[in-house]
């Protein structure tokens, strides 16, 4: 099992480096002090970037504004098993932004619990009520910068994905509740699910040949998916 785990960090760390080239230029690679908005996360939002496609790329393009992408494949929100990709929390840099956009905590769930008695594990991440954990301390943190955060659960990977990520969708699920009531115990925190997007049965096109990560059209509704719902806050 532990051989399974480690390879399942390694693989979506080196799987974004595979990503095809498209779409045309797109303003990537935007540095912390030219950008209105910041991205943090793991390789699903780190997926393209290399080829300025992936989600964040696709949420600048779509609002007009500098959108800086500090997600990193394979990164972690707390220390556990295998963690050898980084810190989510380390990718967060303080400053004047307008809205952070936070993302993790699927390789914690499958890393560190194997996707099944995860209790722990989700409680780590986020309480139960939402009202402690990692991850509200991350958006705590955000909002005392005087920014608005987008938090971003995650879609269902298939039972035949790679690397044992098949096996995640009740722990997704459980984690999803645990970031909805994140966000509804937060003023200026929204919550934004992917799942209303990204379906395999219904779109396998939107899947990376993996079945974990966007495609280039996944990171496409990612992306737009995440400008609809930050336009929609601010018309509020």
């Amino acid at each position: 099992m532990q051989r399974l785990q480690v390879c399942a960090v390694i693989g979506l760390a080196l799987a974004a480096s595979g990503c095809a080239a498209g779409f045309g230029p797109r303003p990537c690679n935007v540095k912390p002090d030219e950008a209105e908005i910041v991205v943090i996360g793991d390789s699903i939002l780190a997926f393209h970037a290399g080829s300025c496609a992936s989600a964040p790329d696709v949420l600048g393009e779509e609002l007009e504004r500098p959108v800086r992408n500090a997600a990193k494949s394979g990164a972690k929100v707390a220390p556990g098993f295998a963690y050898i990709f980084g810190d989510i929390r380390n990718q967060y840099e303080s400053s004047d932004w307008d809205w952070v956009v936070v993302e993790g905590g699927i390789n914690d769930l499958v890393n560190d619990c194997d996707c099944g008695e995860c209790d722990e594990v989700l409680d780590t991440l986020a309480s139960e009520d939402g009202s402690s954990g990692e991850v509200p301390a991350l958006v705590d943190a955000a909002l005392a910068d005087g920014a608005r955060v987008a938090l971003m659960g995650y879609y269902v990977m298939p039972q035949s994905a790679s690397w044992g990520f098949g096996r995640c969708g009740e722990a997704i699920g459980a984690l999803r509740d645990r970031y909805q009531r994140v966000a509804d115990s937060r003023d200026d925190v929204i919550f934004v699910d992917p799942a209303e997007v990204m379906s395999f049965d219904a779109d396998p096109d939107a899947y990376h040949r993996d079945e974990i990560h966007p495609s280039e059209r996944g990171s496409v509704l990612l992306g737009q998916q995440l400008a609809d719902a930050i336009r929609a806050a601010e018309a509020q």
